[in-house]
């Protein structure tokens, strides 16, 4: 009974040691917008770590890759972004720009205060990153 309790021990941590590592739950969304003239604001909302792990491309996660994906969006004039577009996306053909795509509903900002930035575009770094 002892060995069979330590071999289920033993063959537990040999598989705790070889499956991937669970995604962070700490994963940071930069939260200043870049826009096309240089100038950078700051978000109300962002999407936050558990958004990112719903959104994770299952195979990248599957194989342990991370990566991000550069969005192009406007600012509306109800707060949010849209009409956004992938520009660019690392590792390529990996799924995190279609991924970054499904999180463009969590950002938002104040366009009373950034009044100016309705109807301009500006680009957002979404990095997806595993613990």
């Amino acid at each position: 009974m002892r060995n069979s309790l330590m071999m289920v021990a033993a063959v537990m941590a040999l598989a705790a040691c070889t499956t991937n590592p669970p995604p962070r739950s700490d994963v940071i969304v930069p939260s200043a917008f870049a826009l096309a003239n240089g100038e950078a604001f700051q978000w109300l909302a962002t999407p936050g770590g558990r958004d990112l792990l719903d959104v994770y491309p299952p195979l990248a996660m599957q194989q342990n890759v991370q990566g991000q994906a550069i969005l192009d969006c406007v600012f509306l004039d109800t707060g949010r972004i849209g009409d956004c577009q992938v520009i660019e996306e690392t590792p390529r053909g990996s799924g995190f720009g279609a991924a970054a795509l499904r999180l463009v509903d969590r950002y938002r900002y104040d366009p009373a205060r950034h009044a100016s930035m309705i109807g301009t575009r500006g680009r957002q770094t979404v990095r997806f990153m595993l613990g």
